[in-house]
């Protein structure tokens, strides 16, 4: 995939780039999507709403490299394609927790 022209550290992804990796990863798998890092499959998001939890296999796409990493030593993560993987959502909030 090509990276747009708006790349830039701490840049989170488009609309246009979120609709692509859906549509690459349901490529790749066969029409389902798919986390990157298990290969269960996931749920498309629905919009956030006051009081509901999402369900643990609902789709995130997630920074590889952080946009704000803990370690400030390191650079925050971009929004290139590259950066960027398909993790359900207990996968990303577990991520987040180390």
């Amino acid at each position: 995939m090509e990276d747009p022209p708006n790349i830039a550290p701490g840049n989170k992804p488009t609309k246009k780039q979120r609709i692509t990796i859906f549509k690459e990863n349901m490529k790749i798998n066969g029409g389902s999507i798919r986390s990157d890092k298990s290969g269960i499959e996931v749920i498309t998001p629905n919009q956030s709403r006051k009081g509901v939890t999402p369900p643990k296999n609902e789709a995130h796409i997630d920074h590889i490299d952080p946009v704000n990493p803990a370690d400030k030593t390191k650079s925050p993560g971009s929004n290139s394609y590259k950066n960027f993987q398909i993790l359900a959502r207990f996968e990303n909030l577990d991520k987040s927790n180390k």
